[in-house]
């Protein structure tokens, strides 16, 4: 009769026990889904971004020449602009080309020959002035926006340079572009508006520059013989054609009446 008492005592203390420590235990539990939740959103958000940056690191951005293909007359001068074919909501901060053809070609006129917009058109801290380069077979330009205007105004266009250049003869050039780097490998010359470094995500594309030769004077002139003398086949074939249609064409005189016959005459009637 001992041991029901002895069971009464220890089902309250357990009943009591499971009553603090219960709500307790559930509380720590919604807290801890809480942050699992949490911290599964920002991971979604994080494989999101990075997703995004790297289909964007996959498409890259275009700096190539306005056309493919030019063409020009012998010892003229040819106008190749160079565009970013991509746009930046933030704009530009910075860049930097080198634009680049045969060695053997000529070279560039001067420092007019490569032409920059305004708002590119400035040397970082030693202000206006992009700063332009030439070398054997190349010229090149970097260029930031003004670093004296409050606010700093990003460049939000596409055209960044205007090259000048003239052909030595009659043919075919190649003309492709790269980035400029003019203090080592690890400068970062292409920055976009928001800081962002552009550099590795540029693709360059290239133009062939055509150099067409005008006829010489003798191509010319046996050109003007051979329309002569076509010219004079066609005449010479036309005038046989006439004579021979009236070589074929014979008049037959009509017969004359009968009282026009010799040996009859005209009588008045019977």
């Amino acid at each position: 009769m001992s041991e029901p008492p002895a069971q009464r005592k220890a089902n309250p203390h357990i009943r009591l026990t499971f009553m603090v420590q219960g709500p307790k235990r559930g509380l720590d539990t919604h807290r801890t889904l809480r942050t699992a939740l949490v911290v599964k959103s920002w991971l979604g958000i994080l494989l999101l971004t990075l997703g995004l940056s790297c289909m964007a690191r996959g498409q890259g951005f275009i700096v190539g020449f306005s056309q493919s293909v030019y063409e020009i007359d012998p010892g003229k001068l040819v106008t190749v602009p160079v565009e970013f074919k991509s746009t930046l909501p933030v704009g530009i901060f910075s860049f930097g080309i080198r634009f680049l053809h045969d060695p053997a070609d000529a070279p560039f006129l001067s420092d007019l020959a490569i032409q920059v917009p305004v708002e590119l058109d400035f040397d970082g801290v030693n202000g206006a002035g992009a700063a332009r380069y030439f070398g054997a077979g190349w010229g090149g330009v970097k260029g930031t926006v003004d670093f004296d205007a409050n606010p700093i105004e990003y460049y939000t266009g596409t055209l960044l340079a205007v090259f000048q250049w003239t052909p030595p003869k009659p043919g075919s050039f190649l003309l492709t572009l790269e980035i400029l780097r003019t203090l080592g490998p690890t400068e970062q010359v292409f920055v976009a508006g928001d800081g962002t470094v552009l550099d590795s995500q540029l693709q360059f594309g290239s133009a062939r520059v055509l150099v067409i030769p005008e006829p010489g004077p003798m191509v010319l002139l046996g050109l003007g013989v051979v329309a002569v003398v076509a010219s004079s086949r066609t005449r010479s074939a036309a005038a046989g054609g006439d004579r021979g249609g009236r070589r074929g064409t014979r008049t037959v005189p009509a017969p004359p009446p009968p009282w026009a016959t010799p040996g009859r005459r005209r009588g008045r009637g019977l």
